[in-house]
Protein backbone atom coordinates (compact mmCIF):
# COMPACT_ATOMS: atom_id res chain seq x y z
CA UNK A 1 0.00 0.00 0.00
CA UNK A 2 2.76 2.37 0.96
CA UNK A 3 4.60 1.51 -2.25
CA UNK A 4 1.52 2.27 -4.34
CA UNK A 5 1.03 5.60 -2.54
CA UNK A 6 4.69 6.49 -3.08
CA UNK A 7 4.29 5.79 -6.80
CA UNK A 8 1.19 8.00 -7.04
CA UNK A 9 2.93 10.87 -5.23
CA UNK A 10 5.95 10.53 -7.49
CA UNK A 11 3.75 10.73 -10.60
CA UNK A 12 1.94 13.80 -9.26
CA UNK A 13 5.26 15.45 -8.42
CA UNK A 14 6.54 14.84 -11.94
CA UNK A 15 3.35 16.32 -13.37
CA UNK A 16 3.69 19.46 -11.29
CA UNK A 17 7.33 19.82 -12.24
CA UNK A 18 6.42 19.53 -15.93
CA UNK A 19 3.67 22.14 -15.79
CA UNK A 20 5.85 25.31 -16.07
CA UNK A 21 7.56 23.97 -19.20
CA UNK A 22 4.19 23.10 -20.74
CA UNK A 23 2.80 26.53 -19.95
CA UNK A 24 5.91 28.15 -21.39
CA UNK A 25 5.40 26.29 -24.65
CA UNK A 26 1.90 27.72 -24.99
CA UNK A 27 3.22 31.21 -25.59
CA UNK A 28 2.80 34.61 -23.98
CA UNK A 29 -0.41 35.63 -22.22
CA UNK A 30 -2.07 38.92 -23.21
CA UNK A 31 -0.58 41.10 -20.43
CA UNK A 32 2.86 39.56 -21.07
CA UNK A 33 2.61 40.45 -24.75
CA UNK A 34 1.83 44.08 -23.96
CA UNK A 35 4.58 44.30 -21.34
CA UNK A 36 7.18 42.78 -23.66
CA UNK A 37 6.15 44.99 -26.58
CA UNK A 38 6.45 48.08 -24.37
CA UNK A 39 9.86 46.95 -23.13
CA UNK A 40 11.19 46.33 -26.64
CA UNK A 41 9.74 49.59 -27.98
CA UNK A 42 11.64 51.50 -25.32
CA UNK A 43 14.79 49.49 -25.97
CA UNK A 44 14.87 50.53 -29.65
CA UNK A 45 14.07 54.16 -28.70
CA UNK A 46 10.69 54.25 -30.40
CA UNK A 47 9.35 57.82 -30.10
CA UNK A 48 6.74 58.18 -27.38
CA UNK A 49 4.00 59.33 -29.78
CA UNK A 50 4.50 56.32 -32.06
CA UNK A 51 4.81 54.00 -29.09
CA UNK A 52 1.49 55.10 -27.62
CA UNK A 53 -0.35 54.67 -30.92
CA UNK A 54 1.10 51.23 -31.67
CA UNK A 55 0.64 49.88 -28.14
CA UNK A 56 -2.96 51.11 -28.11
CA UNK A 57 -3.56 49.19 -31.34
CA UNK A 58 -1.93 46.11 -29.83
CA UNK A 59 -4.17 46.33 -26.77
CA UNK A 60 -7.31 46.58 -28.90
CA UNK A 61 -6.18 43.65 -31.07
CA UNK A 62 -5.68 41.45 -28.02
CA UNK A 63 -9.23 42.27 -26.90
CA UNK A 64 -10.81 41.18 -30.19
CA UNK A 65 -12.71 37.90 -29.81
CA UNK A 66 -11.57 36.74 -33.25
CA UNK A 67 -7.93 37.29 -32.35
CA UNK A 68 -8.32 35.58 -28.98
CA UNK A 69 -9.65 32.52 -30.78
CA UNK A 70 -6.71 32.68 -33.15
CA UNK A 71 -4.26 32.80 -30.23
CA UNK A 72 -5.71 29.59 -28.82
CA UNK A 73 -4.85 27.79 -32.04
CA UNK A 74 -1.59 29.63 -32.73
CA UNK A 75 -0.12 31.07 -29.48
CA UNK A 76 2.05 34.17 -29.56
CA UNK A 77 5.54 32.78 -28.99
CA UNK A 78 7.53 35.83 -30.07
CA UNK A 79 7.21 39.62 -29.74
CA UNK A 80 9.29 42.27 -31.48
CA UNK A 81 9.54 46.01 -32.04
CA UNK A 82 11.09 47.60 -35.12
CA UNK A 83 11.82 50.70 -37.16
CA UNK A 84 11.92 50.73 -40.97
CA UNK A 85 13.17 53.58 -43.20
CA UNK A 86 12.42 54.86 -46.72
CA UNK A 87 13.89 53.43 -49.92
CA UNK A 88 13.71 54.12 -53.68
CA UNK A 89 10.88 55.35 -55.93
CA UNK A 90 9.47 52.68 -58.29
CA UNK A 91 11.08 49.74 -56.53
CA UNK A 92 10.87 50.61 -52.87
CA UNK A 93 13.36 48.94 -50.55
CA UNK A 94 12.91 49.71 -46.89
CA UNK A 95 15.56 48.53 -44.47
CA UNK A 96 15.08 48.41 -40.76
CA UNK A 97 16.10 46.95 -37.45
CA UNK A 98 14.62 46.04 -34.11
CA UNK A 99 14.61 43.68 -31.16
CA UNK A 100 12.77 40.38 -30.74
CA UNK A 101 12.13 38.03 -27.82
CA UNK A 102 10.79 34.47 -27.88
CA UNK A 103 9.23 33.08 -24.71
CA UNK A 104 11.18 29.84 -25.18
CA UNK A 105 14.45 31.78 -24.99
CA UNK A 106 13.68 34.71 -22.72
CA UNK A 107 16.28 37.08 -24.17
CA UNK A 108 16.09 40.11 -26.44
CA UNK A 109 17.87 39.60 -29.76
CA UNK A 110 18.64 42.07 -32.58
CA UNK A 111 16.78 41.64 -35.85
CA UNK A 112 17.04 43.23 -39.28
CA UNK A 113 14.28 43.69 -41.85
CA UNK A 114 14.07 44.42 -45.55
CA UNK A 115 10.75 45.24 -47.21
CA UNK A 116 10.45 45.45 -51.00
CA UNK A 117 7.43 46.56 -53.02
CA UNK A 118 7.52 46.61 -56.82
CA UNK A 119 5.20 48.91 -58.75
CA UNK A 120 3.49 50.41 -55.71
CA UNK A 121 3.96 53.66 -53.88
CA UNK A 122 4.65 53.50 -50.16
CA UNK A 123 4.11 56.71 -48.22
CA UNK A 124 5.97 57.80 -45.12
CA UNK A 125 9.70 58.34 -44.74
CA UNK A 126 9.93 56.12 -41.70
CA UNK A 127 7.72 53.87 -39.63
CA UNK A 128 7.71 52.24 -36.22
CA UNK A 129 5.86 49.13 -35.21
CA UNK A 130 5.49 45.97 -33.17
CA UNK A 131 5.07 42.40 -34.35
CA UNK A 132 3.76 39.12 -33.01
CA UNK A 133 5.05 35.69 -34.04
CA UNK A 134 2.24 33.15 -33.85
CA UNK A 135 2.25 29.36 -33.90
CA UNK A 136 6.03 28.90 -33.98
CA UNK A 137 7.49 26.48 -31.42
CA UNK A 138 11.17 26.59 -32.40
CA UNK A 139 12.54 30.18 -32.38
CA UNK A 140 15.44 29.16 -34.60
CA UNK A 141 12.97 28.45 -37.40
CA UNK A 142 11.94 32.12 -37.48
CA UNK A 143 13.17 34.35 -40.27
CA UNK A 144 13.54 34.41 -44.02
CA UNK A 145 11.09 35.63 -46.64
CA UNK A 146 7.49 36.52 -45.77
CA UNK A 147 4.55 37.59 -47.91
CA UNK A 148 1.89 39.92 -46.57
CA UNK A 149 -1.79 40.71 -46.72
CA UNK A 150 -4.04 43.18 -44.94
CA UNK A 151 -5.39 41.94 -41.63
CA UNK A 152 -9.11 42.48 -41.20
CA UNK A 153 -8.86 44.49 -38.00
CA UNK A 154 -11.90 46.21 -36.53
CA UNK A 155 -11.21 48.48 -33.56
CA UNK A 156 -8.51 50.93 -32.58
CA UNK A 157 -6.91 51.07 -36.01
CA UNK A 158 -6.52 54.83 -36.33
CA UNK A 159 -3.05 55.72 -37.56
CA UNK A 160 -1.91 52.10 -37.66
CA UNK A 161 -1.70 49.57 -40.49
CA UNK A 162 -2.18 45.99 -39.34
CA UNK A 163 -0.82 43.26 -41.58
CA UNK A 164 -0.51 39.49 -41.49
CA UNK A 165 2.56 37.79 -42.95
CA UNK A 166 3.10 34.17 -43.88
CA UNK A 167 6.53 32.58 -44.49
CA UNK A 168 7.70 31.25 -47.84
CA UNK A 169 9.07 27.72 -47.65
CA UNK A 170 9.27 27.57 -43.85
CA UNK A 171 9.90 24.17 -42.27
CA UNK A 172 7.53 25.08 -39.42
CA UNK A 173 4.29 26.87 -40.43
CA UNK A 174 3.57 30.10 -38.56
CA UNK A 175 2.53 33.67 -39.21
CA UNK A 176 3.44 37.19 -38.16
CA UNK A 177 1.11 40.07 -37.34
CA UNK A 178 2.51 43.59 -37.73
CA UNK A 179 1.11 46.83 -36.34
CA UNK A 180 2.90 49.83 -37.86
CA UNK A 181 2.56 53.58 -37.75
CA UNK A 182 2.81 55.69 -40.96
CA UNK A 183 1.74 54.37 -44.35
CA UNK A 184 4.73 52.20 -45.13
CA UNK A 185 4.68 48.44 -45.38
CA UNK A 186 1.01 48.28 -46.31
CA UNK A 187 1.03 44.51 -46.73
CA UNK A 188 -1.12 43.35 -49.60
CA UNK A 189 0.38 45.77 -52.16
CA UNK A 190 1.40 44.21 -55.46
CA UNK A 191 4.69 42.34 -55.40
CA UNK A 192 5.44 43.00 -51.74
CA UNK A 193 7.49 40.81 -49.46
CA UNK A 194 9.46 41.15 -46.26
CA UNK A 195 12.73 39.53 -45.23
CA UNK A 196 13.50 39.16 -41.53
CA UNK A 197 16.77 38.02 -39.99
CA UNK A 198 17.53 37.38 -36.31
CA UNK A 199 21.08 38.03 -35.16
CA UNK A 200 22.08 35.12 -32.95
Amino acid sequence: MRSAMTTVLAVLACGLMATPALAKGKGYAGPEIEAKAKELAKEIDMPLASREVVLKRLSSLLDESEFKAKMKKAPVTGVFAYQVGEGGFIVKVKEGKGKICFNAEGKNLPLTMEATTVGAQIGGSSQWGVGLVMGLEDPKEFGGKYEGENYNATAGNAGVITSQLTPKGASEPHNVVLMATAKGLSAGASGEFLKIYVDR
